[in-house]
């Protein structure tokens, strides 16, 4: 047989790739190619394998070892054989002479300047760190542990936590439920945060601070725009459930057509004796009159009540707008025109809790990057919240020793100033009564003449008969007389002013016996002993003893009575100034403190030398205004105030204009724009709009009045008296000094050079420095109008 050719050899496996997989059929043909070059002489090398970049070790997102990173030159590493574990220091306990030591030498602080918690080392003096995600725990710490809701101050003494601090302790790892998107809408992400913010927080044992934090977070809420209306407590519910039920028993009595049978109806018997009724004399029913609508939406229609949602909806979208463009102004009028408005800044515990409550929410709206386009916004907002927690506390604190000793004793020389106390008709209190009851007689003699009802009415009273005690009745007309009547039965007697000045002549005709027994007569049965006035005691009886309390004898200072001291004594002792000046330019206005200067020490003040006498006595010097003035210069401390920069234009605005007072005597510029009228008087004319003052104070109060703050009250100055004038007091004078004015006629004497020297006479309020009004939105009535429905057409 002949042998077969090398070409002939790989017929066979040529159909070989149509039976298996495409891998096998490449692997075939590539064998056969390689085969056939070898064959032919020429070797062809296989394909290279595809090569893959390296990763830079930087880029790496694991690390790998060796080569292990060197230490830094100052650092020098312990190999784990050496290692000893030291575990934490723990600060023994002080001493009971150490304790004793550091209360003495510790001072009151702000809470805002408290020190803050001793940091946790190692046995290296290596600060130790929190884990922020903690591990499972064993069954031994899942064991329920008694909290500890007591604290240690540096001093050593032992107080309970109070809710901040315990919030404080794990603030810093409180984050929202869930991530926050930051593509979701700025509203829907206020609302997730403020919900996550109060969810999880730790329990308060104590309902009343619950309550409390709770009525300010809705406070704070209803401002922002976050709710619509505020729940009221479990009391007010409470109470309004009452109410209804009180006005649907009325309703039902109204509906009830048996009017007769009043013994059936509970509280409706009318007293045995006396029974008073109020007749309504105006048009307009009163709203929580019984009987009234329980549900005040129901006088409006459903287009109404529509219209009204809608701008609710509206009013609440542009509160949450104002918020999220600037959270700093929103605080700082959250806490300044909005809670003086509603009476909260005169508040402690507002004043104490609000601000940190607040200060919670804004730092934790920072700390999960819930607004991340308004972190610097945010920041200055959390500096308002700071700056409230100290300065809202203080300014109570103010409030309560201003005006001070200066300034009151100042009051009491020249009188009050507030322009209070003046009669605008020109005439006193007792005059004006007399005209009053003269012009009400006279009207009542010729308008309101009997009507011949009341007239029978009268003589049925004259009669003197028997019939039950009468209703003291006030009808205006015989109309209501006769409808009342009617309602209450024949026997009800109405008392008209006739019929009363009858009543009063029978008296008068008894004589003194029907006065017996009045208050302050003495029975003729208990009359005193011969030498015996009243307030002295009767004669001693056998065994009293001198421990009786009224046979003791009682001082002066128990009546609380005679002469008092001056305040001003306190600082000049026994002073001419009420001889050497008076009141001069008189104002009521909002001021900033922008300074405090402290008298000079003692040491420091010039001392007058004393002339050598030679025994002769010389005469008492004649009182000297400069020298009084440097005394107060001396002696009192100074406050530089400064006027308010702008003033708003609505009537709710805290700051408004100042105002001189009708008892100002002196040059004052009297409204803030060009050409305004000066009022005349001496010296040159003072600007509340623009200058200064400076208000003298007791020295010990300087270091709580601090700058930047401001003063809402009547400022006072001083002016020298003219000499050559006496200062001349009346009776009638003196008396309105503190009472009231037929005129405005400030302090006695006449003032002829206003000083530099101002007390202030009168505080309403004291602003923080970061006060800020608040631009109203339009009211309900600017809205819907007056509420009421109008009348179908």
């Amino acid at each position: 047989m002949e042998p077969s050719t090398p070409t002939a050899a790989p017929e066979q496996p040529t159909a070989a790739p149509s039976q298996n997989s495409p891998a096998d059929a490449t692997a075939a043909a590539t064998s056969t190619c390689v085969g056939t070059a070898a064959t032919n002489g020429s070797p062809v090398p296989p394909p290279p394998a595809p090569t893959i970049a390296p990763i830079p070790a930087a880029e790496r997102p694991w690390l790998t070892f060796p080569p292990f990173p060197k230490p830094p030159p100052d650092v020098e590493l312990i190999a784990f054989k050496d290692f000893k574990p030291l575990g934490i220091i723990i600060p023994e306990p002080p001493t009971a002479a150490a304790q004793a030591q550091a209360q003495a030498q510790t001072k009151e602080q702000e809470r805002g300047d408290q020190e803050d918690a001793p940091v946790e080392v190692d046995g290296l003096g290596i600060q130790t760190l929190t884990l922020r995600v903690h591990h499972d725990l064993t069954t031994m710490e899942k064991r329920k542990r008694k909290n500890v809701r007591t604290k240690t101050l540096p001093d050593g003494t032992t107080v309970l936590k109070r809710w901040y601090d315990e919030w404080a302790e794990g603030e810093s790892l409180r984050r929202t439920s869930c991530p926050i998107d930051p593509s979701l809408p700025r509203v829907d992400r206020l609302y997730q945060a403020a919900h996550d913010f109060k969810a999880g927080r730790p329990t308060i044992q104590n309902q009343a601070v619950n309550q409390m934090l709770t009525q300010y977070w809705d406070k704070f809420r209803l401002f922002v725009g976050l709710i619509s209306s505020v729940q009221p407590t479990a009391g007010r519910k409470k109470n309004a459930a009452v109410r209804a039920l009180a006005a649907q028993q009325a309703a039902a009595a109204e509906d009830d057509e048996d009017d007769d049978e009043l013994d059936e109806m509970p509280n409706v018997s009318l007293p045995k004796r006396e029974a008073t009724i109020n007749v309504r004399t105006g048009g307009v029913d009163d709203a929580g009159a019984p009987g009234a609508s329980a549900n005040p939406t129901s006088q409006y229609s459903e287009e109404e009540r529509q219209h009204r949602r809608e701008y609710f909806r509206e009013v609440r979208e542009t509160r949450i707008d104002r918020f999220l463009n600037d959270p700093e102004n929103v605080v700082k009028v959250f806490f300044s025109n909005y809670a003086s408005d509603r009476g909260d800044l005169s508040s402690e515990k507002f004043c104490n809790n609000a601000p940190l409550l607040i200060d919670f929410f804004l730092k934790f709206l920072q700390r999960n990057r819930v607004f991340p386009d308004i972190d610097r916004q945010l920041r200055k907002a959390i500096a308002v919240t700071e700056q409230a927690i100290k300065e809202l506390p203080h300014g109570i604190a103010m409030n309560k020793i201003i005006p001070d000793d200066f300034g009151r004793g100042c009051q009491q020389l020249y009188g009050n100033m507030n322009g209070y106390n003046i009669w605008e008709g020109g005439s006193s209190s007792s005059e004006d009564d007399e005209q009053v009851e003269d012009r009400a007689s006279k009207k009542q003699k010729t308008d309101d003449a009997p009507a011949p009802s009341d007239m029978a009415v009268d003589q049925a009273a004259a009669s003197g008969s028997s019939a039950p005690a009468p209703v003291a009745l006030d009808p205006r007309t015989a109309a209501e007389a006769d409808a009342l009547k009617s309602a209450l039965g024949d026997e009800l007697e109405v008392i008209t002013p006739e019929a009363a000045k009858g009543m009063e002549k029978e008296v008068e005709e008894l004589g003194p016996s029907a006065h017996e027994n009045d208050w302050g007569q003495v029975p003729a049965s208990t009359a005193a002993e011969p030498g015996l006035s009243w307030g002295d005691a009767p004669p001693a009886a056998w065994g009293a003893g001198d421990d009786d309390p009224f046979l003791q004898a009682s001082s002066a200072a128990d009546w609380e009575c005679g002469p008092e001291t001056n305040l001003v004594n306190r600082f000049l002792g026994p002073t001419t100034l009420a001889l050497t000046h008076t009141t001069g330019v008189i104002e009521r206005s909002t001021r900033r403190i922008k300074s405090v200067v402290l008298p000079p020490a003692p040491g420091t003040q010039p001392q007058k030398k004393k002339k050598a006498g030679k025994g002769v006595l010389e005469p008492a010097p004649s009182p000297d205004p400069a020298g009084i003035e440097r005394e107060l210069d001396a002696r009192l401390a100074k406050l530089t105030m400064a006027p308010w920069p702008a003033y708003a234009v609505h009537a709710n605005a805290d700051v408004q204009k100042p105002r001189v007072l009708p008892d100002s005597r002196g040059a004052a510029v009297l409204d803030d724009c060009e050409g305004a009228e000066v009022a005349p008087g001496p010296g040159v004319p003072h600007n509340p709009f623009k200058d200064d003052i400076v208000a003298y104070v007791a020295p010990e109060i300087a270091d709580r009045m601090w700058v930047g703050m401001s003063i809402e009250g009547v400022w006072v100055q001083l002016a020298r008296v003219d000499p050559d004038v006496p200062i001349v007091v009346t009776d009638e004078q003196f008396k309105s000094l503190w009472g009231n004015k037929k005129k405005a006629e400030g302090g006695p004497g006449v003032p002829i050079a206003p000083t530099k020297i101002w007390y202030l006479e009168e505080v309403r309020m004291v602003l923080p420095s970061f006060h800020t009004e608040m631009t109203p939105l339009p009211t309900n009535e600017d809205v819907f109008g007056s509420g009421e429905r109008p009348s179908p057409e």
